[in-house]
């Protein structure tokens, strides 16, 4: 048996793998390499088809890249959004669309666990896949950690589609026109670039921006494709009769999250070792635009 150190990388892999790291050995690391492998190969195109319908490919995602997303969405969340979040109501609601397994969410919460955020949180998280309940454990076993956040509720909403009209295709749309959409604070993390070409995703973002609350921020952070670039420029330069931009990246420098985390050395043996350029992701280059619905 051996003791599990405070690790995100350990916290992870005892997750979801259903054993410790030091257990890892050159049998039962094969597959997860190969499953590593296979997920990275599928984002190097501009248009990434990515299958997240099989578990192993979830599985590899967290290992991959959950504590990276985590980290970037942190720090954005203590530089850009902490003092725009003016609200006066005591209880606010926060709501995550396309979040897979929620790296996103534990990087909202942990930013405003450590700035002292007083208010009340309820929080919602919408996927169009079913499948992430497993790996969506790691989230919430982060946010049982935070000592100064106040949750009232947290709810999973599965099937969401932001590629079609909500309004015309959703049978929960009643409801979530009263909920989901009465937000103060939203995001949506690295879910541009899985957007075809044939999809008029722009249109529907904007759709979707519009039906917002008046004063809501929607905060946007993407990897650096072509289809990322041209959807936050749109937005930044062709969409200002329905928000204000806050704050983007997207005329100037990218941004890069540097996650300075130790790789258990398990992990490092026998997972992240180099063989067929299997190494760790360590910094993340980035867009983000974040807006307040006028």
């Amino acid at each position: 048996m051996c003791k599990l150190m405070d690790n995100i990388y350990e916290e992870i892999f005892s997750e979801i793998y259903g054993y410790p790291v030091c257990n890892l050995n050159e049998n039962n690391s094969r597959n997860i390499r190969y499953s590593i492998i296979k997920l990275r190969a599928s984002y190097r195109s501009n248009e990434s088809i990515t299958e997240y319908d099989k578990s192993s490919i979830r599985k590899a995602y967290m290992l991959a890249y959950y504590p990276n997303y985590m980290n970037l969405v942190y720090e954005l969340v203590k530089l850009h959004i902490v003092d725009n979040l003016t609200n006066e109501a005591r209880r606010i609601k926060v709501v995550f669309f396309a979040a897979g397994p929620g790296p996103e969410v534990s990087g909202v919460l942990k930013g405003l666990n450590d700035s002292k955020f007083n208010k009340r949180l309820d929080i919602n998280i919408l996927d169009l896949e079913k499948g992430w309940e497993k790996e969506r454990k790691v989230t919430s076993n982060i946010i049982k950690k935070l000592d100064n956040l106040k949750i009232s509720s947290l709810n999973h909403l599965s099937g969401c589609d932001l590629t079609v009209n909500c309004k015309q295709i959703c049978s929960n749309w009643v409801s979530c026109e009263k909920s989901i959409f009465q937000g103060d604070l939203y995001f949506m993390n690295n879910c541009i670039n899985h957007m075809g070409s044939e999809v008029n995703f722009i249109e529907n973002l904007r759709l979707k921006i519009s039906n917002l609350k008046q004063g809501a921020i929607f905060t946007i952070i993407d990897l650096d494709y072509e289809n990322v670039r041209n959807t936050i420029r749109r937005l930044n330069n062709d969409c200002n009769d329905i928000v204000q931009v806050i704050s983007t990246n997207i005329n100037s420098k990218i941004s890069v999250s540097k996650l300075n985390v130790k790789l258990p050395n398990e992990i490092s043996k026998y997972i992240f070792n180099n063989t067929k350029g299997l190494i760790a992701k360590k910094n993340t280059n980035y867009y983000y635009i974040i807006l307040r619905r006028g």
